[in-house]
């Protein structure tokens, strides 16, 4: 099996299916990822709604909303959400609309423990990159009062999110920050200031 690429990631996982709920959620939590499981599309929108996830693994066919309507809905609240899509019926409709989602990933059944964490890797390898962009922006435009991405010195505060994030191997300070209320709060925006006071206004 695949380890997680990351500490601290967190795996959210629907099928309506409990044999195949546990054995994913149990191959998951192996490889090291924090998994929270489901076996229903609304109680996956609950669970969204009060913990931001990094990456979300899905049966299509639900019940009375399949997984691809509840993909939707969750978009809607997290464009950063890293989405895999599983089913017992691939087709050329499917993957479309899965790609329209923004899904990263969509294997046909059955998923071998192999599959599974190679596909869960680059979707939080994914996930990741979708972070690093929105907590570089978050901290420049409290820093700088605006953001252009091809300022350079937007580019460096990316390029240290990144270094920083390689550097612990922990995802879970770049969520807080990315998705902080109040970024200034949060540990990785002080080590931020720390590196980037000689190229920032920072007081």
């Amino acid at each position: 099996m695949k380890a997680a690429p990351f500490k601290n990631l967190k795996v959210l996982v629907v099928d309506d299916e409990a044999p195949l709920l546990n054995l994913l959620k149990t191959n998951l939590l192996t490889m090291g990822y924090s998994v929270a499981a489901t076996e229903s599309a609304e109680v996956a929108l609950k669970k969204v709604a009060e913990t931001n996830f990094n990456v979300l693994v899905s049966d299509i066919r639900l019940g009375k909303m399949d997984g691809l309507e509840m993909g939707k809905k969750m978009r809607e609240k997290d464009a950063a959400l890293a989405m895999v899509f599983i089913t017992g019926k691939p087709n050329v409709n499917g993957m479309a609309s899965a790609q329209s989602l923004g899904a990263v990933q969509y294997i046909a059944k059955p998923v071998g423990a192999s599959d599974l964490g190679e596909n869960v890797a680059i979707a939080a390898r994914w996930n990741i990159a979708q972070l690093i962009n929105l907590a570089a922006e978050k901290y420049f435009s409290i820093r700088e009062g605006r953001l252009s991405i091809l300022d350079n010195k937007f580019q460096r505060v990316k390029a240290m999110v990144k270094n920083e994030v390689l550097k612990t191997k922990d995802a879970s300070s770049l969520s807080t920050l990315a998705y902080a209320r109040n970024p200034q709060s949060t540990e990785l925006f002080s080590v931020l200031d720390q590196k980037m006071a000689p190229y920032l206004r920072i007081e």
